[in-house]
């Protein structure tokens, strides 16, 4: 072009050095710098063929990090970013202010992702306190070139960042014990980086292992530079064991993990700062434990029902009753010993409130009671399967409460649709072989009556037989009829613990159920006037 001169030359430059206006913090350090085929013209554009970049540092504070006491390294700044080299093919700049790179290239680059004890994220912080401050001094004591008084903004355009032998480490001090891990990826990609275009979508992928031996996998499309976070993704993990992640559900929930891996994939969608999407999980072999440090010492009382005995409070209701933990990992158990949760996620990033550990863990928590009470209810139909709150032992606690095996009344023997139903609930103790059951049986005042009607036949029998014998005529003695016999509370829970042995014997010896995982409670009398003689079956 006329009047545009170009100058081709290399250049070879050590210890660049950006920090921030206080000197605190290293925004970049580049130990050695290496331009190869660069091409100026007049015009203020230029290009440079290759770029190469040694052992470069990111975001570190200038004073050195102290060691932990055990620590046998030496103490130096942990940068947030650090890698061993970086490539950078076809390094474009043009007027006024728009920087290309054909492909950037880094190898064995490492993040460091780091927590404090009070929840402060290692080095971001300090970014933060100087977001708003612009000025930027080079090491060298050179001032920096303003952009002040121009409304015109760098743009940044990156067709493939490659990143290979790569690591994230992570460490949280705010939960206890201190939680440390390292994601290790042998290769990663993302395309199509365009600070110039908001609404470019760019790719992220890579595969990784986590820790010792669990796989990851993530795909995902983003939109890095809009205003609001926006992205489509997938992630896969496998082979993840669960007993390291246990200070995070010690936390939330009060229990620990002591054994299990984790299978999971997740569906993710997040719009304008909106979540919506679904884990998949499997975990294997899993087994928790309660952490009585976390419990709580005094549980709220439910409100006492008709009889003063338990409250039926479904889902939704005032009290709002949850399935406990064990009780709902044992409903999802197969025979495999392994439970399927599909969990959907939601939420708003941009809500303060908003945490995905939260979210995550309510959302587990919420499935795996969702899901267990489903299956009861599918494998049962078309009976029954309710939520009930009760107070046991003084403690505040919820069952699954299954429709109870029915009798007649003043009969221990099994109705034919008491045995039908028996034959369904065998069958889920046979699917989920740690489920545990508790027959409950209950007499009624309808009992009472039964027996006391048949025990007033039984006595008109014999002493009509025995007038017929003295010879006495038919009907004579009407005036002096006996009185129902009294029926006493012994009796009624006696036949009550009659029929929970019918039913135990029904199971195991029809069904083969381990007689072990059927509990009967102390037999009852429920005084109702509607009450239905019955074996409550509660999980």
């Amino acid at each position: 072009m006329a009047g545009t001169r170009t100058t081709e030359s290399e250049l070879n430059e050590r210890g660049f050095e950006v920090s921030a206006p206080d000197r605190a913090l290293i925004l970049l350090f580049l130990e050695d710098i290496r331009l190869e085929g660069v091409r100026v013209d007049g015009a203020g554009a230029g290009r440079v063929a290759r770029t190469r970049l040694g052992n470069i540092t990111m975001l570190a504070p200038t004073v050195p990090s102290k060691p932990a006491a055990a620590s046998k390294e030496p103490a130096q700044p942990a940068a947030l970013f650090r890698a061993a080299e970086a490539v950078v093919e076809g390094l474009a700049l043009k007027p006024p202010l728009q920087l290309g790179m054909g492909v950037l290239q880094v190898e064995g680059g490492a993040v460091l992702l780091r927590r404090d004890e009070k929840g402060r994220w290692y080095v971001l912080d300090r970014l933060r306190a100087t977001a708003d401050k612009p000025d930027m001094s080079a090491a060298r004591g050179e001032p920096a070139a303003s952009v002040t008084g121009t409304d015109d903004n760098l743009t940044v355009r990156i067709d493939l960042v490659r990143l290979k032998d790569g690591q994230v480490r992570f460490e949280d001090e705010a939960v206890s014990p201190p939680f440390r891990t390292t994601l290790r990826i042998p290769e990663a990609h993302v395309t199509d980086l365009n600070s110039g275009n908001p609404e470019q979508r760019s790719e992220l992928g890579f595969e990784g292992q986590l820790g010792k031996y669990a796989g990851v996998k993530l795909r995902t499309q983003f939109q890095p530079f809009r205003e609001r976070l926006s992205l489509h993704g997938t992630a896969e993990v496998d082979n993840l064991e669960m007993p390291p992640l246990a200070p995070y559900t010690i936390q939330q929930v009060g229990y620990t993990f002591t054994s299990g891996e984790l299978d999971a994939e997740v569906d993710l969608a997040i719009d304008q700062g909106d979540i919506d999407g679904e884990a998949r999980l499997v975990f294997t072999q899993l087994e928790i434990a309660a952490d009585p440090s976390l419990q709580p010492a005094t549980p709220p009382k439910p409100p006492p029902s008709a009889d003063g005995q338990e409250t039926k409070m479904e889902r939704g209701s005032r009290g709002k009753p949850t399935i406990p933990i064990e009780t709902a990992l044992s409903l999802l158990r197969d025979k495999d010993n392994s439970i399927r949760l599909n969990i959907p996620i939601s939420g708003n990033v941009d809500d303060p409130q908003f945490s995905v550990q939260d979210a995550i863990n309510k959302a587990l928590a919420k499935a795996s009671r969702k899901s267990a009470l489903t299956y009861v209810k599918y494998a049962i139909q078309p009976y029954g399967a309710i939520l009930v709150g009760a107070e046991i032992a003084g403690r505040a606690a919820t069952v699954i409460r299954l429709d109870p095996v029915t009798f007649n009344k003043g009969q221990s023997q099994l109705t034919e649709a008491g045995t039908d139903y028996l034959d369904k609930v065998a069958q889920v103790l046979k699917d989920r072989p740690t489920v545990t059951i508790k027959l409950c049986p209950k007499a009624t005042e309808g009992d009472r009556q039964a027996l006391q009607a048949e025990a007033l036949a039984t006595i008109l029998v014999a002493s009509q037989g025995g007038q017929r014998e003295a010879g006495a005529p038919r009907g004579a003695g009407a005036e002096s009829m006996p009185s129902p016999p009294d029926i006493s509370d012994g009796k009624l829970k006696a036949l009550a613990q009659a029929r929970a042995v019918v039913v135990e014997d029904q199971l195991v010896e029809s069904h083969g159920v381990d007689a072990g995982r059927l509990v009967i409670c102390r037999p009852k009398i429920d005084q109702r006037e509607d009450a239905q003689p019955r074996v409550d079956l509660e999980i």
